[in-house]
């Protein structure tokens, strides 16, 4: 609204709808006392908008109030400030003092409609308020026709710390029955350009007039993308299609913060002890900064090395804050621990900050034991950034492309250099660059005959184990590699294999260096003819083993004509002529060294195979 007059003059700027009814639900002032917010529900009766609150402060104190709310009720976020929305902050409040409310004089303009349940968080900051014990959560503590204000908790104004509970908010709701009218109309992403807005002024005598405006709504703000370098691996066939979500860099979450608090209302000692078995020897150090709402000697934090408490905290002060170097051990346990003597009138509270080595590897959160001893305290970690992309936008990004939207096995060894590009739906834009180091990871595709047996073949005492890759039995294939030349086998092509079986492993290896293996059977098994049969059955040889002489016999009609002695390697070491063989032969032996042979005696149509042992 460029200008509003009226004859009176004092208009008053308002969005459609009248002049509003304030009404105020008040709770009792018992005089509780708690230097903590309070946590509570309120449920809508009918259609309500909830405007500031009346709080019940200390005498003399002089503080900031928080006010958060949550859709839905607070047991359960009572530790988590992702779930709640701050809407104001009342800026140094003056208490009026016990059994007085002080108001915060806030515009909060918060509906609630009828029928739902949202929770409010009224919290001061460099102050306290009272408030006073309840029955149970979630029991009525006041109510109107219009809204109940529910029995809630106590928790400390930066969501950590033990929640006390049921608590009893003491003061006043502020709030109208119905949506309020406001001099202020907030726009959001999903009104991007052009809005009529209706306004409406009116003055004291209640006389009203309006107009329309169009409102414009622009997002100029571009998004921020930040990239990270990346490996990719190339597929089957040869190439990777780029996503540019994946050279856009994220977060695992970074844990920084650890808080650990100790309360029991037993009037006996207790301990909330947060330990770690260490794996690695390692230099643990930390900063630490202690509460506690006891008088001081009461309460107290340290550390725990196998099982031996070593205080930090001075019992002659009260909140205080320090540091710590520890050296720890494989097979050490250490932990925090939270004491108690008595808290009878508050508990303890320890935040542990600039954890060194970190909170990863052997000190990872998975890794940490909570114990209780006579306690009901607690540890936990406190997320300092959330996990996911660090890129983004106001209102999101509607358009991300980039350059370089394929790699293939070209480009293996050589950095690419990409860009990222992202756009809003305002044309907004902005750009990354990631550099891509582009591997094959793939193995060949290797196939290996299948099991075979084979026959020497007829008079020859090996066989002759072939080139199954050059005879196109054993097949190699590869995405990036073709064609695959380096493969072996083993046995290699040429060894000379006796009867028996053997298992043949065949190799691939690409050009990356990625290996495949296959294996087979291989069965040597001579086969014999029938002469082959007979000779073997007529021919004798002792002494087996020998030692200086062995003596071949032949009882067959079957003439002889040489014996081959052969060593276990194949190689031939000794020929004897047996021509002039009659029934027996002797043959020297003595120069062989000690082991195992083989002796092919061979006639003109057969021969047999005889194994010999010398000693």
């Amino acid at each position: 609204i460029q200008s509003a007059t009226d004859n009176c003059g004092n208009v008053i700027v308002t969005t459609v709808g009248g002049t509003p009814v304030i009404e105020t639900l008040s709770l009792p002032l018992p005089g509780g006392n708690g230097n903590f917010g309070n946590m509570f529900d309120v449920n809508a009766i009918t259609d309500i908008t909830v405007n500031s609150f009346d709080v019940h402060g200390d005498t003399g104190a002089v503080f900031d109030v928080n006010v958060w709310a949550k859709v839905g009720t607070h047991v359960g976020s009572e530790d988590d400030p992702a779930a709640w929305t701050l809407l104001d902050t009342a800026i140094g409040v003056v208490s009026n003092g016990d059994g007085v409310v002080t108001p915060l004089n806030l515009a909060l303009g918060y509906v609630i409609p009828a029928g739902e349940t949202h929770a409010f968080f009224v919290s001061p900051i460099g102050g306290g308020f009272n408030y006073h014990n309840g029955t149970a959560v979630g029991t009525v503590a006041g109510s109107d026709a219009n809204l109940e204000v529910l029995e809630g908790s106590a928790k400390a104004d930066d969501f950590t710390g033990t929640t006390f509970a049921p608590r009893v908010f003491e003061g006043n709701v502020i709030y109208q029955v119905g949506t309020a009218a406001s001099t202020t109309i907030d726009f959001d992403c999903s009104q991007l350009g052009e809005n009529l807005v209706e306004v409406m002024v009116t003055d004291a005598s209640g006389n009203s007039s309006f107009c329309t405006a169009t409102v414009n709504v622009i997002d100029d703000i571009s998004p921020v993308l930040v990239c990270w370098d990346v490996t990719i691996e190339i597929g089957p066939d040869g190439t990777t299609a780029v996503d540019p979500t994946d050279l856009l860099a994220t977060t695992p979450g970074v844990y920084d913060v650890l808080v650990i608090g100790s309360d029991n209302q037993s009037n006996t000692e207790g301990f909330t002890d947060f330990t770690v078995s260490v794996t690695d020897a390692a230099t643990v150090e930390f900063d630490w900064d202690y509460t506690t709402n006891d008088a001081p000697g009461f309460d107290s934090f340290g550390y725990l090395l196998n099982g031996v408490y070593t205080m930090l905290t001075d019992p002659n002060i009260g909140n205080q804050s320090g540091f710590a170097s520890v050296a720890v051990a494989p097979g050490d346990v250490f932990g925090f621990r939270s004491q108690t003597d008595d808290n009878i009138f508050g508990n303890n509270e320890t935040v542990i900050s600039n954890f060194m080595p970190g909170f990863e590897g052997q000190f990872a959160q998975a890794n940490w034991n909570l114990t209780l001893t006579n306690s009901d305290g607690d540890a936990f970690f406190v997320e300092v950034i959330p996990p996911g992309t660090l890129s983004y936008d106001n209102c999101g990004i509607t358009v991300l492309a980039v350059d370089v939207t394929e790699v293939t096995c070209a480009d293996i060894g050589t950095p690419i250099t990409a860009t990222v590009f992202a756009s809003d739906a305002s044309g907004n834009i902005a750009s990354c660059t990631s550099v891509i180091t582009v591997v094959d990871l793939m193995a060949p595709e290797l196939t290996c005959p299948a099991d075979q047996t084979v026959d020497p073949g007829a008079g020859s005492l090996f066989y002759e184990v072939p080139d199954y890759f050059a005879t196109g039995e054993a097949t190699a294939t590869d995405n990036c590699t073709d064609p695959v030349v380096n493969t072996t086998q083993d046995p290699p092509a040429g060894t000379l294999l006796a009867d028996g079986v053997y298992t043949v492993t065949c190799t691939a290896t690409d050009d990356s260096g990625n290996v495949a293996t296959c294996e087979f059977e291989l069965t040597v098994e001579s086969v014999l003819g029938v002469d082959d049969n007979a000779l073997d059955i007529a021919i004798a040889m002792y002494p087996n083993p020998a030692m200086n002489q062995v003596t071949i016999s032949n009882s067959s009609s079957i003439v002889l004509e040489k014996a081959a002695i052969y060593d276990v390697n194949g190689k031939l070491v000794m020929n004897v002529n047996l021509q002039d063989m009659q029934g027996e032969k002797v043959i020297d032996v003595s120069q062989l060294a000690s082991g195992v042979y083989m002796v092919q005696i061979a006639g003109e149509q057969a021969s047999v195979v005889k194994r010999l042992i010398k000693e």
